[in-house]
């Protein structure tokens, strides 16, 4: 998104990965093996990265490496491919704490328990790694990770990179808009107390 309007839906400098078939939303099953071939070509973009013989600025060339970094989609969709619970579970319904719904009044930030990028990973692979459905379904259930197809990436960090519903939040103005009107509500307390 970096590039000029006229030039950034050409052809040349689009990558489209695939497109998801309808009518239904991918399982978490069928979204891993959609992202697999995403992840291949991140990770030969990440070592060994690109070599260019020469450009105009390295005429001795230069290795650049690419990097997926913020995932940016809505908070389902972010929830599904960085490998969390759904938004409606009862009992892990934040992406970086463990808190769960009966624990929703505590407001105590420094008892929550929060989430490491290891310790999510640890409950990814052993999702992953379950002799049987039924066993997983336990792990889903205690840790509320499954293993997604990012945590391949060697520099993916689950908890860092996958964005609190920043569309919404950012791109679309909601929360400019939740905040001026947090403002504007203030403003009119103080002024007729």
């Amino acid at each position: 998104m970096n590039l000029p309007p006229h030039l950034r839906y050409k052809a040349e400098n689009i990558y489209l990965v695939g497109i998801l078939p309808g009518p239904r939303e991918p399982s978490l099953e069928e979204l891993n093996h959609f992202t697999k071939p995403l992840v291949d070509d991140l990770l030969r973009l990440w070592e060994p990265g690109l070599i260019f013989s020469a450009l105009p600025h390295f005429l001795t060339g230069c290795v650049v490496r690419c990097a997926l970094i913020a995932l940016i989609a809505d908070l389902m969709a972010i929830r599904k491919m960085a490998g969390m619970t759904t938004i409606s579970s009862t009992e892990h319904y934040c992406s970086f704490c463990r808190q769960s719904k009966t624990d929703i009044g505590n407001f105590d930030v420094a008892t929550w328990q929060r989430w490491t990028s290891d310790d999510f990973r640890k409950a990814a692979e052993a999702w992953k790694n379950a002799p049987s459905e039924s066993e997983r379904k336990k792990l889903y259930k205690a840790s509320g990770v499954y293993y997604s197809e990012l945590l391949r990436l060697p520099y993916w960090e689950p908890i860092q990179f996958a964005l609190l519903d920043a569309m919404h939040n950012l791109f679309l103005g909601d929360l400019k808009t939740h905040c001026r009107g947090q403002q504007i509500q203030l403003n009119h307390r103080t002024t007729h107390t």
